[in-house]
């Protein structure tokens, strides 16, 4: 959408992030983008598992579906962690 300001989510297709109006009807097929990528500070775990479901979608289609291989287990129980610790 060219802003650079407001972003919340990611187009899993083009990897290219929106604002929340722009998201519009289509926010619950996008990825959000934890407010810690967009400004430095504190972030708490549900934002952390927010960044790797992020970065592991991308992983996953760029390099680890081609090698045919899946995410470390660390990954996925960090995730874990993350989400049995979570409010």
């Amino acid at each position: 959408t060219g802003e650079n300001e407001g972003l919340s989510h990611v187009s899993p297709r083009t990897g290219r992030a929106v604002t929340r109006r722009a998201a519009g009807k289509y926010v619950d097929r996008l990825l959000e983008l934890p407010a810690f990528f967009r400004q430095p500070g504190t972030a708490t775990p549900a934002q952390v598992a927010a960044g790797l479901k992020l970065t592991g979608h991308f992983l996953d289609r760029h390099i680890w579906s081609l090698r045919t291989s899946s995410a470390p287990p660390e990954r996925e129980r960090l995730l874990g962690e993350l989400g049995s610790n979570s409010p």
